[in-house]
């Protein structure tokens, strides 16, 4: 877990329960620079489907990352639905005035 105890700055033990991992899926979550085979199945496991969103971190990611990204985005095996909420439908709930 990516959880560490502020003060001391030390990873928590894997058998450590002060955290409760349900909070984090109370957390919205990009797939901007996350979207490779090796960190979206992570992602997937830990959010919530409609917490999940589309980003890729333009401007600030150079271009050939966002390219290779995106790249391993679209060729991830996702349900067709759930592509469609990541792609646009989770952000149209979160913001419905950027809803077109």
């Amino acid at each position: 877990m990516f959880v560490a105890k502020t003060s001391a700055q030390q990873p928590l033990p894997a058998d450590d329960t002060s955290v409760d991992p349900t909070v984090l899926k109370r957390f919205y979550y990009d797939v901007a620079l996350s979207a490779s085979p090796a960190a979206l199945p992570s992602l997937l496991a830990v959010a919530e489907p409609d917490h999940i969103t589309y980003g890729s971190d333009f401007p600030f990611a150079p271009p050939a990352a966002v390219d290779f990204i995106n790249n391993e985005y679209e060729n991830y095996p996702l349900d067709d639905s759930l592509r469609a909420a990541i792609d646009r439908g989770n952000a149209e709930v979160l913001f419905p005035r950027l809803k077109s």
